[in-house]
């Protein structure tokens, strides 16, 4: 018994372990800039509605900032809940007496330590929670729903969809309709705290409206102006408008506003903001290799095992079809389906004596030895065929440009617009540290266009600067000493800004430079005479 249970802690503690070893071998960075966004926030101690993270949940993460305030909080939850939650499978599979998966969980953690990111890890916890509160822990489950939900709620929906069978195998067979009344529950309360929240801020209310229209532009496919010219210009809407849009240059609402948007939007397709092309999504599945060793494994499994029944054969269809919806929205990115299918897989394996049996032939230990090798060799073949260095294991190396630092350390008094978001966080210390190091966050610097473009936080640091007009930043930096421009010579932005002035104020305005940096960037000053 005290065997068993010093087993299941070194399981617990192991995700935790090689977490700290792989990132002190490998090093580690943020691999998207929209955790570097929610890190900065938190760090800056304010308590906002983020678009993409529960109410609740930032609130917990501000105040608990504020207490430690030399800790990067953020991040310390992040690592905590990823390993937690491949902790929680580890154990799953030691009670069921899977032993001989605990290695498959362990590299499935180094694989998606590329993909860490709080979309990949609000998957892992939500489905972990999942499971423990249909199967083991009524309140840790909820605890754990409640945490993985609240990461990214937007998540709730297509993991629902994800483990579906297995929720309606758990109310069919052993009558839990209780858990899922709480699931349900859990669920409702996020979005509806959200919504709530929203409702009492009319500052926030107008920011998610407007972030709303602003991503469904983007995560759709770029329209192609000169196919819908004749519409456009009816509409008013010139093919800088739709270019300052979509590529993240609308810092200027008076010119960009939320009207725009919506006829901007208005134009496209259903055809064009989803694909319905069969053949080509096939073509498109078999030359992903990702897509294609999932399919191989789930055929190698029903070559191995025996279904029970006729629901075992239905199991596996569930993650190819949110994936066959991925390639319907045009969305087939890795950071994306990824977490999907891990997160079936550990259902899969977890409920497979419940589905499945071992066939006669493999039940003979030579013969189930021989597969397994073979498979280790196959899986090994493929992982060179991806590439011949080691693909999902990177060594990550800091991404800060000290000559980019030294830039906004040089001018601490005024405001900084990078020409993008990875210039900007190129200028930057990462956030992806237990510790805060020194200089490490940075509050004069900011980009004509990101998520966080006209919320209260945006807001917050406009106002540091006397800009009163926080909706218009281009015109509020025309003729301001304390408002500087930093990127490139040749960037394509300051001819679409200059044009924005042109079309829509009929102003003229240039930039003018006032400090050369490197042989391409330098920093400018907007002015008109």
């Amino acid at each position: 018994m005290r065997l068993n249970k010093g087993i299941r802690i070194a399981l617990w503690l192991i995700p935790f372990v090689l977490f700290y070893a792989y990132i002190w071998e490998k090093g580690f960075e943020y691999p998207v800039v929209d955790d570097i966004m929610i890190n900065q926030t938190i760090l800056s101690h304010e308590n906002m509605l983020l678009p993409y993270v529960g109410i609740g949940l930032s609130t917990l993460l501000v105040a608990i900032q504020k207490i430690f305030q030399g800790w990067n909080i953020y991040f310390i939850f992040l690592v905590l809940s990823y390993c937690g939650s491949i902790s929680i499978f580890n154990d799953f599979f030691y009670k069921k007496k899977l032993y001989v998966l605990i290695p498959l969980t362990l590299l499935m953690q180094c694989v998606l330590i590329k993909y860490f990111s709080f979309s990949v890890i609000s998957y892992l916890v939500a489905a972990a929670g999942i499971l423990l509160l249909f199967n083991q822990s009524l309140v840790m489950g909820i605890l754990t729903v409640a945490i993985g939900g609240s990461i990214r709620p937007q998540i709730a929906s297509s993991l629902i969809v994800l483990v579906l069978p297995f929720l309606i195998y758990e109310i069919l067979k052993n009558k839990k309709w209780k858990e899922m009344l709480f699931l349900i529950g859990i669920v409702l309360s996020i979005n509806v705290s959200n919504k709530v929240y929203s409702m009492t801020q009319p500052n926030v209310q107008e920011y998610l409206k407007w972030n709303e229209l602003s991503t469904n532009l983007r995560d759709f496919p770029e329209i192609n102006y000169e196919k819908h010219r004749e519409e456009f210009e009816k509409l008013g809407i010139s093919e800088n408008d739709l270019q300052t849009s979509t590529y993240w240059l609308f810092a200027e609402k008076k010119a960009l506003n939320n009207e725009m948007l919506e006829k901007i939007q208005s134009v496209r397709s259903i055809t064009e903001k989803y694909s319905f092309d069969i053949p080509q999504f096939i073509k498109d599945y078999f030359q992903n290799i990702i897509l294609v060793a999932y399919l191989i494994l789930f055929a190698g499994w029903l070559i191995i095992f025996k279904p029970k029944n006729i629901w075992a054969w239905l199991l596996p269809i569930t993650p190819f079809i949110l994936i066959g919806a991925l390639f319907v929205r045009q969305r087939v990115v890795e950071r994306v389906y990824l977490p999907l299918m891990v997160s079936f897989l550990m259902f899969f394996l977890i409920y497979s004596p419940e589905f499945y049996e071992k066939r006669q032939w493999f039940k003979k230990k030579v013969v189930f030895l021989c597969v397994q090798v073979i498979l280790l060799i196959v899986g090994y073949k493929w992982l060179e065929f991806m590439k011949k260095e080691w693909y999902w294991f990177p060594t990550i190396n800091d991404s800060m440009n000290a000559t980019y630092h030294q830039v906004v350390e040089n001018h601490p008094d005024q405001l900084i617009i990078f020409g993008g978001y990875g210039t900007l966080v190129n200028s930057q210390p990462s956030l992806s540290t237990f510790r805060i190091r020194t200089n490490q966050v940075v509050s004069n610097t900011t980009t004509l266009g990101n998520w966080q473009t006209f919320s209260p936080h945006y807001a917050n640091l406009l106002k540091r600067y006397k800009i009163e007009d926080t909706n218009n930043l281009l015109s509020s930096a025309v003729n301001n000493n304390e408002i500087i421009f930093f990127w490139s010579k040749d960037s394509g932005s300051i001819n679409r800004i200059i044009t924005i002035f042109k079309e829509h104020y009929q102003k003229t305005v240039y930039f003018e430079e006032v400090e050369k940096v490197t042989s391409d960037m330098s920093i400018y000053k907007l002015k008109a005479d």
